[in-house]
């Protein structure tokens, strides 16, 4: 085990009631008044103390990622608690990073995809991992579920939510090719109705021309209810990523496929 330098009185007792609060990162535009023992200027040294030593490392700016006790080299603290600790206001994990927790991707996205609402926040890189921040407006911000690692909660997007966000922004979703595969690994996992109801939701007609289309095309019989909400826009693309030809068109679904069905069926 690689010890990590020991600690001042000040810089101890820091730690000690990070440990005892059970702060994995610590933001200090939420946890400074835990702090309170220590002055601005205190807490500033003790801070500066703590990154040198390798007890606490920079996330961004006041935040910090808390290195346990028992930490060694090379540990790390799981990235949706990461995401939790820099945004206390509205956010969800979601698209290709949501639909890997669920376990309906073979694939491993090294980004952290995160829908956020009211704000726009900078993406930035941190211990191997991207985090993208992507802006929901209000009436799209919905459909996510609290889960918990130990003693701490996270926000994460519903199976049926993931779905329909990675859909409607195709580049966050890891590809028209690896949603389609999601889609079928999700048959008997994620709710037909309340996938349809989040579609309609969503007020996209294209969005519900897609995956109506997918759903079919993947044997899921409930797919007709999205018949309904076509709507009228004249010429929408199954895949937003990929070239628009060659294609064919869905008469069903008002929607030019230009992936070859045959990669879609499973």
């Amino acid at each position: 085990m690689q010890l990590r330098p020991t600690t001042g009185d000040k810089e101890g007792r820091l730690l000690s009631v990070l440990d005892l609060e059970g702060i994995s990162v610590l933001n200090l535009d939420r946890d400074r008044a835990r702090l309170s023992f220590l002055s601005d200027d205190e807490l500033a040294d003790a801070l500066y103390r703590l990154r040198s030593k390798g007890w606490l490392i920079p996330i961004e700016r006041g935040k910090y990622l808390v290195v346990p006790r028992a930490g060694v080299s090379g540990w790390d603290e799981h990235p949706f608690l990461v995401v939790d600790a820099l945004l206390p206001g509205e956010y969800y994990v979601s698209y290709w990073t949501a639909l890997a927790h669920y376990g309906l991707t073979e694939q491993l996205p090294s980004t952290v995809f995160v829908a956020v609402s009211g704000q726009r926040k900078k993406s930035f890189s941190f211990h191997q991992r991207r985090y993208q921040f992507v802006t929901v407006p209000p009436r799209r911000f919905f459909g996510w579920t609290e889960e918990r690692i130990g003693d701490h909660a996270f926000r994460i997007a519903q199976v049926e939510k993931a779905l329909v966000d990675a859909l409607y922004q195709e580049r966050y979703g890891g590809g028209i090719i690896e949603i389609a595969k999601c889609l079928h690994h999700a048959h008997g996992v994620a709710d037909p109705a309340r996938l349809i109801a989040y579609a309609v939701r969503m007020d996209s007609a294209a969005l519900c021309r897609r995956l109506g289309y997918l759903m079919e095309t993947l044997g899921w019989p409930e797919a007709s209810g999205l018949l309904p909400h076509l709507g009228r826009t004249a010429v929408v693309y199954l895949s937003t990523l990929l070239p628009r030809t060659p294609s064919s068109f869905s008469e069903r679904w008002k929607l030019f496929v230009n992936v070859c069905s045959s990669i879609l069926s499973p």
